[in-house]
């Protein structure tokens, strides 16, 4: 029946006529009860009614009594009740044993109060509330626990909260509906101790506590549309076989989750947000290799990073096992770039790069700072005689008169001051080597175990460190002839100590083919452009020997 308008004692009088016929179901839709209601006395026995049902039911009277409303329908001895879409406040609890097993309430205005303490309902197998206005779910379970027979509770779509309240549900509950209830994570401590199926979709669930012990008997969880990171773990759900965790917020399910989960039979963890990486193969080899069914697959099961992996099928993803597996990384890659490192570092051992490379960059440096010096070469001309003055051992002197000297002296005519050659006759050793310090543009020191013996070197040497901090000249040039060994230095030299320590020095080398390099980094380090007059000092006969 559709669409009609009754006045209340007309409806009464149609529903007991009914009552008494074989009529077994009847539906009404857009219902409009007019006229005052008052109470009608209606007769519930020998009837065929098994269902009734009323949906979208308008009642145009604003002001009666609503007992006599409800208790028409809560006293009726059918099985199937169905008052849907009717803004129904209430309903009385059945004055004697009921024989009710279905009663659907969705979608009107019901509060925790509806069945309070009610002790009649004992054959009810079937409650749907959803859409209403449940707030308590301690409450809801208070509801119920007088209805040994429930088995299906559905609150779904109510504003329902839980604060850790003590629940006592009903010991029949066996499936329960609690979808689109905004309920957190705690709620898992609420649940009816049997039930074997629940359906928890779009809620605020993140997590499932780990302490949940009680569910022993869950058999289907629907946690889809939540917040969870990760698969929950199902060893807590021992006779578990169907979860649902679609449309959630983890990546990858992690492997010791679904090692947990793999007794399941179905699985479906399509629409959530997949990270394509190593992390995932794990997850697409359970799969290939799992008897359970995964629902919805592969078409609910795409990457969405990285960005361009964007919806590619899972089952079209692929990684080469080498950029997962560290262990094949380390033969594969690792494995030769340190061999490669080994060799290249035995062939400069092999060429003497390092050699050239230390020797290369003293040359730079010795350019770099004779560009530095440039402005002050004018007054450099007026105030050098010489290049350099080389300070030696007599033990040295035939390394420094066949080598050294016709080398030194071939770049551009450079001119050294050589104590045999150029110190003044009647003049005190110590003067003629100040006078030759501070007439050359640079000192050599030609370093060697005979030098450190020496004590006319050691008074040279003390000379020319003096002028480079007294002037703030970079004057100094050592040439390391042989190894000196640290002992055999004296403790009065802790200059040339400190030389060694602070400023680098030339390396004489053994081998043919590093010399040129050394007699370029030379040049560069006293490489000037003085006065061309020759002077007659320069041809002087030599008088005084070190």
């Amino acid at each position: 029946m559709r669409n009609l308008g009754l006045l209340w004692g007309n409806l009464v009088n149609i529903l007991q006529k009914i009552w008494y016929s074989s009529l077994e179901s009847l539906h009404v839709y857009n219902f409009k009860i007019q006229g005052f209601i008052y109470h009608v006395q209606f007769v519930y026995a020998n009837t065929s009614m098994r269902e009734l049902l009323f949906d979208h039911v308008a009642v145009e009277t604003f002001i009666f009594n609503q007992i006599n409303l409800y208790s028409l329908f809560s006293e009726m001895n059918i099985k199937n009740l169905t008052i849907s879409n009717s803004n129904l406040l209430f309903m009385l609890c059945p004055s004697k044993p009921s024989i009710f097993e279905y009663i659907d309430f969705s979608n009107n205005a019901v509060t925790d109060d509806i069945f309070r303490n009610c002790s009649t309902l004992t054959m009810l197998k079937t409650l749907k509330l959803t859409g209403n206005k449940l707030e308590k779910l301690s409450k809801v379970g208070l509801m119920t626990e007088r209805m040994t027979s429930l088995q299906y509770l559905d609150v779904s779509q109510n504003p329902l909260k839980y604060s850790e309240n003590d629940c006592r549900w009903s010991p029949s509950i066996r499936n329960l509906n609690m979808a689109s209830c905004s309920l957190p994570s705690s709620v898992f401590h609420c649940l009816p101790k049997n039930i074997t199926m629940v359906n928890l979709q779009k809620n605020d669930i993140s997590d499932v506590p780990s302490e949940i012990t009680h569910l022993t008997n869950l058999e289907y969880l629907d946690l889809g549309y939540n917040r969870l990171s990760d698969l929950p773990d199902c060893m807590l759900f021992p006779r578990l076989k169907m979860i649902n965790v679609e449309y959630n917020q983890f990546p990858y399910p992690s492997s010791e989750s679904l090692k947990n989960c793999s007794g399941l039979k179905q699985m479906n963890i399509g629409n959530n947000p997949f990270h394509c990486f190593c992390e995932l193969k794990q997850f697409i080899h359970v799969r290939n290799k799992s008897p359970a069914k995964f629902i919805g697959w592969p078409d609910q099961y795409a990457c969405e990073r990285p960005d361009n992996l964007k919806g590619l099928m899972l089952k079209d993803f692929y990684l080469p096992e080498i950029y997962c597996n560290v262990f094949l990384m380390v033969p594969v890659i690792v494995v030769p770039i340190i061999i490669g490192l080994i060799l290249v570092f035995c062939l400069c051992k092999y060429f003497d790069v390092p050699w050239f490379l230390k020797t290369g960059w003293q040359w730079v440096r010795n350019k770099h700072r004779s560009r530095n010096s440039k402005k002050g070469y004018e007054e450099l001309r007026r105030d050098y005689t010489f290049h350099a003055f080389v300070s030696y051992s007599e033990h040295d002197a035939s390394w420094v008169k066949n080598i050294l000297l016709p080398n030194v002296q071939s770049m551009n005519n450079m001119r050294i001051c050589q104590h045999e050659r150029n110190f003044t006759p009647g003049r005190s050793i110590v003067e003629n080597i100040i006078n030759c310090i501070d007439n050359s543009y640079k000192s050599i020191f030609v370093l060697s175990p005979h030098f450190v013996q020496s004590e006319w070197c050691h008074y040279e040497l003390y000379f020319a460190h003096h002028k480079l901090y007294t002037e703030s000249t970079d004057n100094l040039i050592l040439i390391l002839l042989e190894p000196i060994p640290q002992y055999i230095i004296p403790s009065r030299y802790f200059k040339l100590k400190t030389l060694m320590k602070q400023r680098t020095y030339l390396k004489w080398p053994q081998e043919k083919s590093k010399h040129a390099l050394f007699w370029a980094s030379l040049r560069a380090a006293i490489s000037i452009n003085l006065p061309t007059e020759e002077l007659e000092s320069s041809d002087s006969v030599p008088s005084v020997s070190t």
